[in-house]
């Protein structure tokens, strides 16, 4: 059985829709200091943070089970990346960009996938990224989550300045795990425009 910690308050739904995942158990424990935390995460697959949880590495380090970070909310700037990516951790934000880095290494994409409830025993390495993707896409409709980029007024004008705006954002693009440029954020922002 994976073992799920949801850290920050995420509003309804998230515990109950992870909860009726066969081979899933969630504990929701908001509000752990760092210490506690450290102490907490030792036997988790998955972390599910908003903004007040800072992954530290000293939180990584503890943890000796944690295949995937996901981050409920924009932006991953609570999220020690380079300690995760070291751990071979993935950190999940958007359905599109799991589908880019796929190919970077699928064998931790399916990782993240199989923490979240997904049986990966068939999968290919192939699918991988659209595997992860695929799984996160349940989820959020299970959530009501808006259904991409185009949901919550954005459209396909918009890409230049969304592209603009992310590439200054070197947590972003130079922990990648492939090179990602302007044709590439291109086509995540259009990926990302309508998910289902």
């Amino acid at each position: 059985m994976k073992r799920i910690l949801i850290s920050d308050p995420l509003g309804d739904g998230w515990q109950e829709v992870l909860a009726k995942e066969p081979n899933v158990k969630v504990d929701v424990r908001p509000g752990l200091s760092p210490d506690a935390l450290c102490e907490a995460i030792g036997d988790y697959a998955a972390l599910i943070v908003r903004s007040a949880t800072l992954v530290t590495r000293p939180v990584i380090d503890a943890a000796r089970n944690l295949q995937v970070i996901g981050r409920a909310g924009a932006g991953v700037d609570n999220i020690d990346i380079e300690a995760a990516t070291e751990r071979g951790i993935v950190v999940l934000n958007a359905p599109a960009a799991f589908r880019f880095t796929g190919s970077a290494n699928p064998e931790r994409h399916l990782k993240a996938a199989a923490a979240l409830g997904t049986d990966i025993s068939k999968a290919r390495l192939e699918d991988a990224g659209s595997i992860l993707a695929d799984r996160v896409i349940q989820i959020m409709k299970r959530l009501n989550i808006p259904n991409g980029l185009s949901a919550i007024g954005y459209n396909r004008d918009d890409i230049p300045q969304l592209v603009e705006g992310t590439l200054p954002q070197h947590r972003v693009i130079k922990l990648s795990p492939r090179p990602v440029g302007p044709e590439e954020l291109t086509r995540i922002f259009e990926d990302a425009m309508v998910y289902w």
